[in-house]
């Protein structure tokens, strides 16, 4: 019983005080750029890899006048830039080395 009576206010200080400074330290954060942020701006980026390989496939195509895959190499890249920045890259260069049984090496860069 003797412990409740000192633990209490105790307690209740520590509440008081962590209500107290929370205030301060959401002012301190406030005019720093949230990590997350910096995060998604880069996965939105595309990797050089895949950019690579998506002028590489659109050469290909515009040289056989295939304006359908055209049509599809646009949503292609939107597709890449939704994926994590160093998954595009690992995506990008197996599909560039794919890509040598179409155009035979023609549009290698």
């Amino acid at each position: 019983m003797l412990l409740r009576k000192s633990l209490i206010p105790a307690l209740s200080a520590a509440l008081i005080l962590g209500f107290a400074t929370q205030p301060a330290d959401a002012a301190v954060h406030k005019h720093h750029k949230p990590h997350h942020t910096q995060t998604k701006a880069k996965q939105s980026k595309l990797h050089p890899a895949c950019k690579k390989y998506l002028d590489r496939r659109a050469a290909w195509y515009k040289s056989k006048s295939n304006k359908a895959e055209l049509k599809e190499n646009v949503k292609a890249r939107k597709a890449f830039r939704q994926l994590p920045y160093k998954e595009q890259r690992i995506q990008c260069q197996a599909a560039y080395e794919a890509f040598d049984d179409f155009d035979h090496s023609k549009f290698r860069r």
